[in-house]
């Protein structure tokens, strides 16, 4: 189940072992009974979904509450070993359960006991409150958009079109030339200050994005094919149009067009989480920036 609901849980619930004389199939509900039943499980979404999102990804998070109502017979402790061993099974249960599917990052459970009726002491609540959260690719609209540029791109199996790269984040571009020092007796600028040059132009590029079955591919444009050495034994170049909003209300868009060399494309499998790639690449020369 994509999303998990209270009938989810019952069909979870509804295949526990029970102690004798306690819980059954017909006792445990997907909902709160106006009239309380003793002993009986009643479940409720108790906070519906919340959602916290960024331009990197969403984290949907549900809460829900399992209430098992439970009257101790005696005044022996067998009676709450009894109630003991019903939330360990509960929560068994839900932990050998799937609560959702691979997107779900966390599980958390955590036990209250009360007693509802202060007249009938012996009377209790035992309330589980499991909280869901699940990650996934974000839903907001992108501010920045990378772009394959096929026809200024050198790689082999070009893909005939350009081709846009989704949920890309925290890129980095950076250029500039490296300087050569000329030591002397006198410059303008005081006795043995080196005298600058420019020398060799040096750039380079990184990117971050959480990647897709469509992103992986067998043309060159696709992330798993952009560090593949070409049939003549030369690493491929890339054209990419990057582009993204200033700071100007309205906003306006900055374009850039770089052409890189990819050093490294670095897969990270995190634990119950998106893959993420980060490309990293080199430019090959300077880049044109305009602002629309």
């Amino acid at each position: 189940m994509a999303t998990p609901t209270a009938a989810d849980i019952k069909v979870i619930l509804d295949a526990g072992s029970y102690p004798d004389n306690s819980i059954t199939t017909d006792v445990i509900y997907d909902f709160l009974r106006p009239r309380k039943r003793y002993p009986s499980i009643e479940i409720e979404l108790s906070k519906p979904e919340g959602k916290s999102e960024t331009k990197e990804k969403t984290q949907t998070t549900y809460t829900f509450q399992i209430h098992v109502l439970y009257k101790q017979l005696g005044l022996g402790s067998d009676e709450i070993a009894t109630l003991n061993l019903i939330e360990v099974e509960i929560v068994s249960l839900l932990n050998a359960a799937t609560l959702g599917d691979h997107k779900v990052t966390n599980e958390s459970f955590n036990w209250a006991r009360t007693r509802p009726e202060k007249t009938h002491p012996y009377f209790f609540r035992s309330t589980l409150t499991l909280s869901v959260a699940r990650s996934e690719s974000t839903g907001a609209t992108p501010d920045g958009v990378l772009v394959f540029d096929d026809s200024l791109s050198a790689v082999d199996s070009t893909p005939g079109a350009d081709a846009s790269y989704t949920n890309i984040y925290d890129v980095e571009v950076s250029e500039g030339y490296r300087s050569i020092e000329e030591m002397v007796t006198s410059s303008p600028d005081g006795s043995h200050v080196p005298v600058f040059y420019a020398a060799r132009f040096n750039g380079k590029f990184i990117g971050h994005m959480h990647v897709k079955a469509s992103d992986i591919g067998a043309t060159g444009d696709r992330v798993n094919k952009l560090m593949t050495i070409r049939s003549s034994g030369e690493k491929p170049e890339v054209a990419f149009i990057y582009t993204n909003k200033d700071a100007t209300t309205p906003p306006g868009t900055i374009t850039e067009r770089f052409f890189i060399q990819i050093d490294d494309v670095s897969r990270l499998y995190s634990h119950a989480d998106l893959v993420r790639y980060r490309i990293l690449g080199k430019l090959v020369k300077p880049s044109t920036i305009v602002v629309t």
